[in-house]
């Protein structure tokens, strides 16, 4: 355990972690500092002296100890929060696969745009898109992939699909993260479910 005691400003910092107790007045100390093996004091006014204990300040750093605990339990999430959290875990992993590519084709709102397009017109002709492109529509790898408003319809419902049975699949976990916030788990068995099977 390290430690560094800072009395001036009545901070104690415990690997890492600093909270201020209260201590009593050294006023030649500037620090005292712990590696867990060993030490020395910082004064203010001459050299450092070496300390092979921290048993002359076992009280301070107790006390430190003690409100790192409380403030730790202070700031834990509630179940409330937990659940909040991990179901929107689960919708963001659900929202970023369904915007993975299929088929080497971008899922993006152009997609689905063209495909409402491609439902009022007939199913032989080419898709809609500009000169010098029309009835193509561009590939991921820069490449064009001609359509016609039948297949371009085809295309996206299968886009579609993909996509339901991704949400169906995170809708399964949210379904199991509020089961296990109902069977009173604890707040931890929410926060580490394993929501990844299904979703890929």
């Amino acid at each position: 355990m390290r430690v560094a005691i800072v009395p001036d400003d009545g901070v104690v910092i415990i690997d890492g972690t600093g909270v201020q107790v209260a201590m009593p007045p050294m006023p030649r100390v500037h620090a005292i500092q712990w590696d867990g093996a060993s030490g020395h004091i910082e004064y203010k006014d001459g050299p450092s002296k070496e300390i092979e204990s921290l048993d002359d300040w076992q009280p301070i750093v107790d006390k430190a100890q003690a409100e790192i605990v409380r403030l730790r339990e202070a700031t834990k999430p509630t179940r409330e929060q937990e659940v909040a959290a991990t179901v929107a875990a689960i919708t963001k992993h659900k929202r970023v696969q369904q915007a993975r590519p299929f088929e080497g084709v971008a899922v993006t709102d152009a997609l689905f745009d063209m495909q409402q397009v491609c439902r009022g017109l007939p199913a032989d002709d080419p898709i809609p898109t500009p000169p010098p492109f029309t009835g193509t529509w561009r590939m991921l790898d820069g490449s064009r992939r001609k359509f016609t408003c039948g297949e371009f319809v085809e295309f996206v419902s299968r886009v579609r699909e993909r996509n339901a049975r991704l949400w169906a699949a995170a809708q399964a976990h949210i379904d199991e993260v509020h089961r296990l916030d109902k069977s009173g788990v604890p707040a931890a068995a929410i926060r580490n479910y394993d929501y990844s099977e299904g979703l890929s």
